[in-house]
């Protein structure tokens, strides 16, 4: 897909807006910054939905109903120190870290 281009795509999810297939997937922005990006099916052209921190390294993204993106990144934190991360409004915000997880295990 032609919008695609230059961004290192890794992984998308297929959700449908208006009625059209919209692909969600993260990569990187013009400057190098890990991002997240959407663009019609057709690939003719991307918006970007989020780029920077927290991001590092977004390798899962899910997409819900109400258009909430969720991305796991191996690398969000300190330490490379892994975390979900909820974009939602243009704003990130970490919601569980591997740390998190660790703390469960105990």
């Amino acid at each position: 897909l032609v919008a695609s281009e230059n961004a290192s795509p890794r992984s998308l999810d297929l959700v449908q807006e208006n009625g059209s297939d919209v692909i969600y997937f993260s990569g990187l922005d013009e400057t190098g910054a890990a991002a997240i990006f959407k663009m019609g099916a057709a690939g003719t052209s991307k918006t970007k939905v989020f780029a920077g921190d927290p991001l590092a390294d977004p390798s899962g993204i899910a997409v819900s109903a109400n258009g909430t993106v969720y991305v796991a990144d191996s690398e969000a934190l300190p330490n490379h120190t892994g975390a979900i991360v909820k974009i939602e409004n243009g704003a990130a915000t970490v919601i569980v870290t591997s740390r998190d997880e660790a703390k469960r295990k105990k």
